[in-house]
């Protein structure tokens, strides 16, 4: 039977890094599960505060940070089917073709900001580079990267914003909103928005998700997480560097706060979109850094636990959280942003000692194993 990567084998950096990137996400997704598809939100008093926080420290930093960790991850799947003679190709595209079903399924059943059947779409083109040389999987990166940046400049420019505000809603405006109670009607939307939110996403954040892959590819074939103290000092001038550049993005989005009655989750957007690379940068680099010394290796492995059932985890937050808030809420796009500070730590710290319980006796999540069979179907077969 085909064994799956042995514990030893696994770089417990990555897991950490990845667990926490899942609970980054999962503040920025719950509200977002709570409200009808495609509204904008204006925020005031305690809310207005916390989606600033929100903007600064979280949103679209998490997944910057899980993209550059696909293509990371892209690197370690593809060579170690090398060194065992597979054909990598052919299996790597087999594990996007189901992770788009897995988005897919996440998409239609449950909520329309899956992430998954985009990272699907966009991974084929990770195939173009895995036997390119570093310097030139770099370059693309940073191509790309431009690319995205000129992009993002134009879509959150102020005359585009001004546009998309007058159509921002306080919480109390927004239409009614319940999963269960609407279930039908909210099913057939997403069915509706699937073809073309997730073909518009595959062509639209192209530059930008690639880019990410590309960087994760990158160090990955540099072997950057085996030479964590080799590279200690350029770690940390790339972590003091992102700090001050991120403190700089904050600058605007806090004036803004404070000269406005009401926040907008868009507002200042294209500095929340920057940062989200710099606070990327030094929330990894700081993360690495740490886990040189034993006592935070301690401190932070329960987040590896969450980290190594990645897809249970991103998809078991939606299914739970979805069902939970309609059952207790009639109306969920009225509760306060501010009570999921409260719910995702306590939800999370659930995920913990349910990753960590299942671990024990299994060597992969149950989305995981599915996932592996799935890949491997054919092999499994011939190895029984």
């Amino acid at each position: 039977m085909l064994k799956s990567i042995e514990e030893k084998e696994r770089i417990i950096e990555i897991d950490i890094i990845r667990g926490i990137a899942i609970l980054g996400i999962f503040f920025v997704n719950l509200p977002e599960m709570l409200v009808a598809p495609m509204v904008s939100i204006k925020y005031m008093g305690m809310d207005g505060w916390v989606r600033l926080i929100y903007n600064m420290l979280i949103q679209t930093k998490f997944y910057t940070i899980f993209s550059f960790l696909f293509g990371l991850g892209f690197y370690i799947f593809m060579s170690r089917a090398e060194a065992r003679g597979d054909k990598m190709y052919k299996l790597f595209f087999r594990r996007l073709f189901f992770l788009f079903i897995f988005g897919g399924i996440h998409f239609i059943l449950f909520w329309h900001g899956d992430i998954l059947n985009t990272y699907a779409l966009i991974g084929i083109w990770l195939l173009l580079f895995y036997n390119k040389k570093p310097k030139t999987i770099l370059t693309w990166a940073v191509v790309l990267l431009c690319i995205a940046f000129a992009l993002n400049v134009i879509i959150y420019s102020p005359t585009v914003l001004e546009q998309i505000s007058t159509t921002a809603l306080l919480q109390e405006e927004l239409p009614v909103y319940n999963y269960l109670r609407s279930f039908t009607d909210n099913f057939l939307l997403r069915v509706n928005l699937f073809g073309t939110q997730a073909v518009a996403n595959g062509i639209i954040l192209t530059p930008e998700i690639l880019s990410l892959f590309l960087i994760g590819l990158y160090v990955g074939k540099k072997d950057v997480f085996s030479r964590i103290e080799e590279l200690a000092g350029i770690l940390r001038k790339m972590q003091i560097v992102s700090l001050i550049v991120s403190v700089l993005c904050f600058i605007p989005m806090v004036k803004l706060y404070l000269e406005s009655s009401t926040y907008r989750q868009l507002d200042q957007y294209f500095f929340v979109w920057f940062s989200g690379k710099t606070m990327a940068i030094f929330y990894v680099t700081t993360i690495l850094l740490l886990l040189r010394k034993e006592k935070w290796r301690k401190r932070l492995k329960s987040f590896s636990y969450v980290g190594k059932m990645a897809l249970t985890n991103y998809i078991g937050q939606t299914v739970v959280s979805i069902f939970v808030f309609s059952m207790v809420f009639k109306n969920t796009a009225k509760i306060p942003l501010w009570v999921g500070l409260l719910y995702c730590p306590i939800f999370y710290i659930g995920q913990i000692q349910f990753s960590k319980w299942w671990l024990s006796t299994h060597k992969m999540g149950p989305l995981e194993w599915l996932w592996r069979y799935a890949t491997y179907y054919n092999k499994t077969k011939k190895n029984e």
